[in-house]
């Protein structure tokens, strides 16, 4: 007798039980594990002795004549066992039953039970934090299947020693016993089928480590710092310790924690530092004056969710200037909570002398220090300058510059570049250790110079001066370059053109051809040898150009422009690459929330467009990788599908399609009771939203509840004040009429 495989999904008293069920293509009785629908006090109080279903839809139901029933035991307890005698499976889908728990003829509590035919399973986890000897390990594998419950297992290669995998729950966890990097594959399966994922485990040795300790604490659900700090478990007892390779977290690990990342700053050079945060949600950074954490002190913190990589969204982001002292050690902390959706954590900091924001590299950090002395154990950073350049020589002098050359220094690592001093003082630099020759310009005619060169490594460490070299400008350089001569186009792409084009000649010499396209500066280059080129990148596809070159002197003397060729671009016929794993960030009465993985393209990707239950055009489109869908009705289900598409409208094949179920009740009454084409913005808001879409001459109420259902505030009108409400998730129930419209939105 073949058999079809169903997911039960079960929401009673705000709580979703699964259960696998397998139902004959005949009558059969089944008996499945569910949460009860009752409160403790309820199940304790009175013994039910019936569960009635009644099986309801709109669609060709899942089974006929069907029989639900409750088996109880003594003393008022649920043995928690549903009794399900089915008659013939008429569709595979989605459909509902509505469940009716009576004592007697007294009617005690109404749920809804929703089946779904099944997929197979799909294991999005990527990377594998890392783990160190002795040290409490825990990740839980992220997979997912429409269908029925699934399994994982080990199916080559080995977990690192002291590791176990729980095969229903996908959690790795243990203490490691052994360093190393180990590599292993997962398999996930259910019945419909299988997937199997490479992954890998690198445990560091016991001991000092390069890198940051992170402790984590689940079921933290207020979104705020004080959460964390207050939770029974913090700081003596997280549900896993985990090390990292540098001062940040990756992008939606989970939802409600709170993580304390920590360990030891290592200082390069001596000099003020700035430190910035970003996090999702709340997030605070300390910075110990020492290596001691009892001295820690706030320098930064983030009030409210950011993006990665934002620093400026909020007032104190980014620290006051600190002092630090090279090779000292000094401890560091930050603290992350989030609720729902995106989260990470991420720290950087701006070193003296340099303007950029950069998350602390792993050999600037220490796992763990136990020394007093607050002195660094290991040198982070390299302290040997390069060689010095040697035979700095003359090349050529104009009246307002002088070209000289030397040969390449060496060094220990990488020379970086060359620093160029004119009378002592530098005028220039060069990049790159084979970049030997220099133009001083903007010298004056008829005049003596001394001229040195040093080496700079990639760590910031100079040479000693090359050899000294006296030189003259000439008389005042008035005589114009050649005219470049034969500019024509040697290739095109998509995006971009390849110009080529024959020296020009000058008195003293061309020392830079300027591109023109369409009459506007797009770059320059000196050129190399008889034969120059010049790609221009960056262009609009199936575009023609106008193309122009002006060669220049040293004294600043141009060139008349060349002859114009036209460069036209390929027309770009090539479409995004298929959106991959879609799949659900969250789903509610009325909305759900989408995210897939990047498509590409060979030009750009400029948005995605949204597809529902198959129709012919988009129901939304976005311009990154994720989309919340709203208006939806509850108790409903849809399938969605979502393809990328590009500045020539090429368009990608549609994802795999993803078939989801909003919560709540549904029925053909709530359908007709809906207010529909209703928005809100903006969303998230500090202190008003608009409502759009309402008929202003008809009374409006809307009332606003947390995600517990309590009315906080209750209004009228299209246009709410949200002001007195805290930070956090709320949904908004507005009635107009008699129909209702739910929208969801964030506090800031």
């Amino acid at each position: 007798m073949k058999k079809r495989t169903f997911t039960h999904l079960m929401k009673l008293c705000g709580v979703f039980a699964l259960a696998n069920i397998a139902l004959a293509t005949n009558a059969q009785t089944v008996t499945l594990g569910i949460e009860t629908p009752l409160t403790n006090s309820e199940v304790n109080r009175e013994v039910i002795t019936t569960f009635k279903g009644i099986v309801t839809a709109t669609e060709p139901t899942l089974i006929e004549n069907a029989e639900i029933t409750w088996e109880s035991s003594l003393n008022g307890f649920l043995s928690n066992k549903l009794i399900f005698t089915a008659g013939n499976i008429l569709s595979n889908g989605v459909h509902w039953i509505k469940l009716t728990v009576k004592k007697g003829n007294l009617v005690k509590k109404d749920s809804s039970l929703i089946y779904v035919y099944g997929s197979v399973p799909t294991l999005f986890t990527q990377e594998m934090p890392i783990g160190q000897v002795n040290v409490n390990y825990s990740k839980t594998l992220y997979g997912k299947s429409f269908g029925p419950r699934f399994t994982y297992s080990v199916s080559s290669g080995a977990l690192p020693d002291g590791l176990t995998l729980a095969a229903n729950t996908g959690e790795i966890k243990g203490k490691p016993t052994k360093a190393g990097n180990f590599n292993f594959s997962i398999l996930v399966t259910n019945a419909n089928g299988s997937e199997t994922k490479k992954l890998a485990i690198y445990i560091a040795p016991e001991g000092q480590y390069n890198g940051m300790i992170r402790e984590y604490y689940t079921g933290i659900t207020s979104g705020s710092i004080d959460g964390l700090l207050t939770n029974a478990n913090y700081p003596a007892s997280p549900n896993a310790i985990e090390l990292l390779s540098q001062s940040e977290t990756s992008n939606y690990w989970s939802d409600n924690y709170g993580s304390r990342l920590f360990g030891y700053l290592i200082a390069p050079v001596t000099g003020t530092y700035k430190f910035a945060l970003a996090s999702d949600d709340q997030g605070e950074l300390y910075l110990s004056t020492d290596c001691k954490a009892a001295n820690k002190v706030k320098i930064a913190s983030c009030s409210t969710s950011v993006k990665k990589g934002l620093f400026t969204a909020t007032p104190n982001q980014v620290s006051a200037g600190v002092t630090l002292q090279a090779g000292k050690v000094y401890y560091l902390e930050a603290l992350q909570v989030d609720g729902r959706y995106e989260d990470f954590i991420q720290i950087t900091w701006i070193k003296p002398g340099s303007s950029d924001t950069i998350t602390i590299p792993s050999k600037n950090l220490l796992s763990s220090y136990s020394g007093a002395d607050c002195v660094a154990p290991i040198i982070l950073d390299d302290v040997t300058p390069p060689s010095s350049p040697t035979n700095l020589a003359f090349v050529s002098a104009g009246s307002t510059y002088i070209a000289v050359t030397w040969n390449a220094s060496t060094d220990n690592k990488s020379v970086k570049g060359y620093e160029i001093l004119v009378n002592g003082k530098t005028v220039g630099t060069t990049m790159g250790a084979a970049t030997n020759m220099y133009v001083a310009t903007g010298l004056a005619p008829n005049t003596d110079y001394k001229i040195t060169v040093k080496a700079i490594d990639l760590d910031g460490n100079k040479s000693q001066s090359s050899n000294e070299l006296t030189a003259k400008t000439t008389m005042l350089d008035t005589t114009i370059p050649t005219t470049v001569g034969n500019v024509a186009v040697k290739a095109t792409t998509v995006t971009t053109a390849t110009i080529t084009f024959d020296k020009a000649t000058d008195n003293f010499g061309v020392i830079k051809y300027i591109v023109f396209l369409n009459d506007v500066e797009v770059g320059e280059t000196i050129g190399i040898g008889n034969n120059f080129e010049f790609l221009i990148s960056k262009l609009t596809p199936n575009t023609a150009y106008n193309v122009k070159i002006v060669a220049e002197d040293a004294a600043g003397n141009k060139s008349l422009a060349s002859n114009v060729v036209v460069a036209k671009t390929l027309a770009d016929v090539t479409s995004p690459t298929v959106p991959s794993l879609l799949t659900d960030l969250f789903i509610e009465n009325t909305e759900i929330g989408l995210f897939w993985q990047k498509s590409t393209d060979n030009v750009a990707v400029l948005n995605y467009e949204i597809y529902i239950n198959d129709e012919a055009t988009p129901i939304a489109t976005a311009d990154e990788e994720s989309a919340t869908i709203t208006n939806l009705l509850p108790g409903t289900t849809y399938n969605f599908k979502v393809l990328a598409k590009d500045a020539a409208g090429n368009k990608s094949a549609f994802s795999e399609p993803l078939t989801l179920t909003t919560t709540g009740a549904n029925s053909v009454a709530d359908a007709n009771n809906t207010l529909h084409s209703i928005t809100i913005f903006p969303n998230p808001s500090e202190n008003i939203i608009f409502i759009n879409g309402l008929n202003e001459n008809i009374p409006t109420t809307v009332v606003i509840q947390n995600l517990l259902g309590k009315t906080i505030l209750v209004a009228t009108g299209n246009t709410i004040n949200i002001e007195s409400l805290s930070e956090g998730s709320y949904l908004m129930i507005i009635e107009q009429n008699q129909k209702k419209a739910i929208q969801h939105f964030l506090k800031k």
